[in-house]
Formats: structure tokens, C-alpha cells, sequence
């Protein structure tokens, strides 16, 4: 133990037992084999999510229609090119809007000029002859009115306009003369026409299904098929000590090109919405994405200038991932499990996803209360799904890791079973993997509700200094709370693979042994961090950065929003990412978490199970530490090798 560490607690940590050291089992020689359920009461919470969940996905199933994804649809309801007209012939494929409110209607084809001077109403965009005679200002005394500004006034017909194809939506070239000229035809029949700037074609949800499905091939390909590939590399180089350094240096060098890569691309996406006439994007928008382009500039910069100050640390946290390679070997099928998880994750998304797009056509233009809360719950589903997964898979892999480290002879070999392991994971500590996934989601979602409030604010123009402020703050404390939690919780999911305990008893012994032990964690470097963070960012912003080049050449002219795709790569590449670097975060991490509490058990007599060449690494480390304070010429005595002595295991 640290002895410098009494010194710096407060009374409130020394009465909540810092000091108390480990005090597990008499017969204690490895992960308890005698658990019970922990947390049992959050595992039943996210049985009835996904209960929930099940019971909206019926319900999009019973009410949904998937060709609503797939085709537009007309002012009536009707599926363009799917359903029948009153004649029964089937409407054809093209939607034109036919009026301000974004009804439209089904036209054989887009219209490849303007016509702002009509002469009749054939050469007009109009609904159907029987709706226009119901429609007030269209006809007089039940004929049909021949002024054509009167026909558009009454909202029964439109401009043709000059248009491009786009997910068979007819869009204007230029929105705003078409804008202006309906304003002239509203102001001739004396009527108003304010609050009115450009179409929308459909829901946000529908246009990012549609978006989706048009670049399916991108997302599957690149996004998940890049991510695998990316991440299965990763687990072959982290077997071998040969491959670590390589592995880890390369993606700490290349992570800043590939985000400037990311910054770039937005920098010229922002410059091609500003000059944007089509009404598809607006000016904030082209405005917030160009601010993007130059936050991850300054990221790329900072990561880069991080990597260059740190590069000690990273030598030292590549040191420890050279040790664990030994554990990774011998613990084989650990990578099985990170392809099993992958597996889940992805069926887990299709699942959701499935029942967002089915959920997406239950509405036309403007979705009810309930559905909104339906979507936001799946979405919320969707993430504590992900998250519980890649939980439970940190404390199977901790488990058995543990299990390995805590063998006495391990040249002998060894009995530890990664399926038995996740068995035992499953059936007594879901309720943890729960608890710790909900405990800091819930944090992270809290944030989503302030943004939206943050943008509606801005968007009704009443937002002022002391709102921006106090939104501000906000933002700021449960960012701080959730860094906070994340770094109590760190090291909660392997203590509960060791001990069996539920999720709070775990983030608390875990948090105050790290803290008895900090000098150790201060020689190795931030090791835990280091050997999976560049990796993991180099995954994502590589997926990343591919996804959007091919996008932006293949598929520009065919979406609504080019970042509402790459905003569904980059989610399903992070969380790809995460389970496949995990087989090494959490080897080194449980690795150096079984060292201390093996040195606590032991009453300060060194770690009894500590294989070579972790005991080698850390010996290295220590020494190398102790010369540099000594021709410093501070002293050197915590770094003695032989405090604390390691025992070699022959």
C-alpha cells in the first residue's frame, strides 16, 4: 500500500473504510466459486424494457406499412407506385408537392423546367378533381375555378417546378423562387402567406430510413463489415507481444489524420450546404457543420500533441500490453466471445432498427404524442441493449481472465473455461451488468433533453445570456457527473468478477483499492486507457472517414442528409470497436486490478500469482522510474524493486 496515502484522505473517505483492506474468503485462490444473484432487481428493469419495447414493435408490425419506407406517399395516404387511384390504375412512382402545408401528389415524372406562368390548370400540379371541388376558394358554385392563382391560393394545386429526383421525391432546384412566387399567388387573392420557406417531404425518422436504405451497401459494407475487419486485426496483433507496439503506435499516429480527414470533409460539406438552393438545408446548419470541421480539427491537433507529451506513458502501457499477451493466448476462446458479442449487437440493431423503420410509417408528416415517446424509448432501449451487452462481456472476459491469473502453476496449464465463465456472468451478475450499463446512460441521456431544449430555444428566438447560461451549466455538471461515475465505476465489473459483489459494494472497494495502491498505477502509466483508447478512436474515425468519401461519391445526389447516415456508422462502429478492443482492455486491466489485490491478500508479502512476465514488466517499469528521480535527486525509496516484491510463480 501506498503509505502516502493516509496522508492525502479526507475523514470522509477514512469513514467510509479507504483503509480497510481485502478481507475475501480463508479459502480464497482466484474468482469466488460460491456467488449469489447480485443486482437482481435492474435485471428485471431491463426485462421489462425490452418487454416494452417488444410490445411497440407489434404494434409497428400491426400498424406500420413498410412500402411507406420504401415509396412516397400522395396527399390521400396513398402509396406512389404501390397503390391505386379511383380509376384502379396504380399511381405512379414520383412525389411533387401540390401545396405549402408539403402534401403532395404522384407525377409520372419530375418536371425539368419552371412554368411560373400557367395559362390553365393543366399546366398546374393538382390533386384530384373531386377534392378540389370540396376545397374552399378552388371552385364557384361547383365549377372549378379557372384562375390559376386562386387554384394555388386555395392549396389545391402547385407550381411545376424545375426539379431533381431524389428517393423518387420530386426537389426544387431553387426553393426559393418557388417560395416567392406562391407568396405572389396567395398576395393576388388577398391572402397572407408568412412562416413559409421551404417543403418537407417527410418525418426526420422516414428520411433517415430512407437515407439508410438507400446507402445500405456503405453502412454494411464499410461501416459493420470495416469495423469487424478492423477489429479482428486487432485481436490477432494483440496475441503476440511482436504486435502491440506496432498496433498502438500506428493507430496513436494515424487517429489525428483521420479525424483532420473527418474535419476536412465537413469543412467542404458545410461550404456545399451554404450554397445550397434546394430548401434542404439551411444556413444554421451549414453554420454548425463548419464549427464541427474545426472542433475536430483542434481534436486531431490536441490528440496528436497529447501523444507526443504522453509518449512515455503510451511506452509503458505498451510494456504492460506485451505482459498480458501471455493471458490473451492462453485464454483463447476470449476472442470467441467478442465475435459472439459482436453477433448480438448486430442482431440486437437489426432488431430495433426494424421496429424504428416499421414505427416510422405509422405517421405521414407529423407524428401523435405517444409515438414520439415510442421512439424515444426505443432509442433508449437500443443503447441500454448495447451497453448491457458490452458490460456483460467486460465481466465474462474479467472472469476469466481472473480465473487464469489466479491459477498457481500455469505452465502446468489451466482450467478456466471462458464458457462457463459468461454462463456464471449471465446468471449472477446481469443484474450488475443492469445496473452499471443504466447507471451511466442514464447520465449521458439526461444531456439529449437539455441540447433539444438548447435548440428549440434558439430556433423560437427567445434565447437570451442568462439562458444560454444557465443551459450551459446544465450541460457542464452532468458532464462532470458522468465523468465522475464513469471513474468510480471503472474497475466495478472486474471487482465483481473476482468477488461476486453487486454493482455499489464493487465501485466502492474497487475505487478505495486503487487508491491504497496508487503508486503502482502511477508507475505503470494510465495502462488501462492507453492500450485501447488510440485503437478504438483509429476504428471509428478510419470507418468513419471511409464511410463518408464513398458516401459523398457514390450517394450525395441520393440522400437527405448525408450526416444522419454517418451518424449510424460511427454508432455501430464505436460500440464494434468496444467489444473487439475490450479482449485487451480488460486483459490488462484485470491483469494489474488481480496484482493488487493479490499483494493486499497477501499482507504485503508480494503477489503470490503473478506470472513472469507481468512481474518482469512491472519490474522494469519501477526501476526505470526509480533513475529518473534519482538523477533528479528526489528520492527514490517508493520505487524500490523490491516494494512491492513481486514472488516469481517457476
Amino acid at each position: 500500500m501506498d503509505d502516502n496515502v493516509e496522508h492525502t484522505l479526507s475523514q470522509f473517505d477514512l469513514a467510509n473504510g479507504a483503509l480497510k483492506t481485502l478481507d475475501p474468503p480463508a479459502d480464497f485462490a482466484g474468482p469466488v466459486r460460491k456467488r449469489r444473484i447480485t443486482d437482481p432487481l435492474f435485471f428485471l428493469l431491463i426485462l421489462g424494457a425490452w418487454g416494452v419495447s417488444s410490445w411497440i414493435g407489434v404494434y409497428s408490425l400491426q400498424n406500420g406499412n413498410y412500402n411507406r419506407v420504401v415509396h412516397p406517399v400522395d396527399y390521400k395516404g396513398r402509396v406512389c407506385g404501390v397503390d391505386k387511384d379511383s380509376s384502379g390504375q396504380v399511381l405512379p412512382s414520383f412525389w411533387h408537392p401540390v401545396d405549402n402545408s408539403s402534401n403532395g401528389v404522384c407525377v409520372e415524372e419530375c418536371p425539368t423546367q419552371n412554368n411560373f406562368q400557367p395559362n390553365s390548370k393543366n399546366e398546374l400540379i393538382c390533386r384530384d378533381n373531386e377534392d378540389l371541388l370540396s376545397m374552399d376558394g378552388c371552385s364557384i358554385a361547383g365549377v372549378l375555378s379557372s384562375d390559376v392563382s386562386a387554384l394555388i391560393a386555395c392549396g389545391g394545386c402547385m407550381f411545376k417546378t424545375e426539379s431533381k429526383v431524389l428517393n423518387d421525391f420530386c426537389i426544387p432546384n431553387d426553393v426559393s423562387s418557388v417560395v416567392e412566387k406562391v407568396n405572389e399567388a396567395y398576395v393576388s387573392q388577398g391572402v397572407s402567406l408568412s412562416n413559409w420557406s421551404t417543403f418537407k417531404y417527410s418525418t426526420y425518422m422516414q428520411r433517415l430510413v430512407r437515407d439508410v436504405r438507400t446507402a445500405f451497401v456503405i453502412v454494411a459494407g464499410v461501416g459493420i463489415g470495416g469495423s469487424v475487419f478492423l477489429g479482428i486485426i486487432f485481436l490477432i496483433l494483440s496475441m503476440f507481444p511482436i504486435g502491440v507496439a506496432p498496433m498502438i503506435w500506428s493507430s496513436a499516429l494515424l487517429t489525428p489524420c483521420a479525424l483532420g480527414g473527418c474535419g476536412t470533409y465537413l469543412f467542404f460539406l458545410a461550404n456545399k450546404y451554404s450554397i445550397d438552393q434546394s430548401g434542404m438545408h439551411t444556413t444554421a446548419e451549414a453554420y454548425t457543420i463548419l464549427i464541427a470541421s474545426y472542433v475536430l480539427w483542434s481534436v486531431a491537433g490536441l490528440i496528436l500533441c497529447a501523444v507526443l507529451i504522453m509518449r512515455q506513458d503510451i511506452t509503458k502501457t505498451i510494456l504492460v500490453a506485451k505482459a498480458v499477451t501471455r493471458s490473451i493466448k492462453e485464454i483463447s476462446f476470449s476472442s470467441v466471445l467478442a465475435i459472439v458479442q459482436m453477433i448480438l449487437y448486430l442482431a440486437t440493431v437489426g432488431t430495433f432498427g426494424f421496429w424504428v423503420v416499421l414505427l416510422s410509417t405509422t405517421g405521414d408528416k407529423d407524428y401523435s404524442v405517444l409515438t414520439h415517446y415510442m421512439f424515444a424509448f426505443l432509442i433508449f432501449s437500443l443503447l441500454w441493449t448495447s451497453e448491457f451487452i458490452t458490460a456483460l462481456g467486460k465481466i465474462a472476459l474479467s472472469h476469466s481472465y481472473a480465473g487464469w491469473y489466479f491459477t498457481p502453476e500455469k505452465e502446468e496449464g489451466h482450467g478456466v473455461s471462458v464458457f462457463k465463465c459468461t454462463m456464471a456472468s449471465i446468471t449472477f451478475h446481469a443484474g450488475t451488468a443492469a445496473f452499471g450499463s443504466l447507471f451511466i446512460k442514464f447520465v449521458t441521456l439526461l444531456r439529449s433533453p437539455i441540447l433539444l431544449l438548447q435548440s428549440c430555444i434558439k430556433r423560437s428566438g427567445m434565447d437570451n445570456i442568462c439562458a444560454d447560461a444557465v443551459i450551459c451549466c446544465c450541460q457542464c455538471n452532468l458532464f462532470i457527473l458522468e465523468r465522475f461515475l464513469k471513474f468510480m465505476s471503472k474497475k466495478a465489473y472486474t471487482h465483481s468478477a473476482i468477488f461476486g459483489t453487486s454493482f455499489c459494494k464493487s465501485s466502492h472497494e474497487s475505487y478505495y483499492l486503487k487508491l491504497r495502491n496508487n503508486d503502482v498505477f502511477e508507475d505503470a502509466g494510465p495502462f488501462s486507457l492507453f492500450s485501447v483508447f488510440y485503437t478504438r478512436l483509429f476504428i471509428v474515425s478510419t470507418v468513419t472517414v471511409s464511410s463518408y468519401a464513398l458516401l459523398d461519391t457514390f450517394y450525395s445526389e441520393n440522400l437527405f442528409s448525408i450526416l444522419s447516415v454517418i451518424g449510424v456508422i460511427v454508432m455501430i462502429s464505436y460500440y464494434i470497436s468496444e467489444i473487439f478492443t475490450d479482449v485487451l482492455g480488460e486483459a490488462v486491466s484485470t491483469s494489474m486490478y488481480c496484482y493488487i489485490a493479490d499483494e493486499e491478500i497477501m499482507g504485503g508479502e508480494g503477489a503470490q500469482f503473478v506470472y513472469p512476465e507481468l512481474d518482469e514488466c512491472l519490474e522494469k517499469i519501477y526501476t526505470s522510474n526509480s533513475r529518473k528521480l534519482a538523477i533528479g535527486g528526489v528520492s527514490s525509496e517508493r520505487y524500490d524493486v523490491d516494494v512491492p516484491k513481486a514472488v516469481d510463480v517457476v
